[in-house]
C-alpha cells in the first residue's frame, strides 16, 4: 500500500489537518472505520476537541492514507466476495436442478 501515517495521543486534531493537507491524504479512524477529507476531519474533531481540549486520546486511532489504495481495496474485496457468492448460487441452482431432475 501507499503512504500510511500514525499519530499518538499528543497529537492536535489541527496538526492531524495539516498533515492530511500537505500529503494530500485522508484521515481513516480505525474504531469507527471512517474515512475523512480533511475538512470532514476539522467537523468530526470538533467534538472531541470540546469534550478533551485541542488534544484527544481518540486521535490516537487516526492514521493518515490514500484513499485510493482504500479504493482498491475494496474493490478486491468486493470481487472476492462476488466470486464466493456465484460459486455459491451455481451450488444452490445445481443442487435443485438435479434434485427435481431425481425426483421426476
Amino acid at each position: 500500500m501507499g503512504t500510511s501515517i500514525n499519530f499518538d495521543g499528543k497529537t492536535t486534531a489541527k496538526k492531524i489537518v495539516e498533515q492530511a493537507k500537505f500529503n494530500n491524504l485522508w484521515i481513516h479512524h480505525r474504531g469507527s472505520n471512517q474515512w475523512f477529507t480533511p475538512e470532514e476531519f476539522e467537523e468530526f474533531a470538533i467534538v472531541d476537541i470540546i469534550q478533551y481540549g485541542n488534544r484527544s486520546e481518540n486521535f490516537i486511532h487516526c492514521v493518515l492514507s490514500d484513499p485510493k489504495d482504500e479504493i482498491k481495496s475494496r474493490m478486491e474485496r468486493q470481487n472476492k466476495f462476488g466470486i464466493e457468492t456465484k460459486s455459491f448460487i451455481d451450488r444452490v441452482f445445481t443442487y435443485y436442478k438435479f434434485k427435481d431432475k431425481q425426483e421426476k
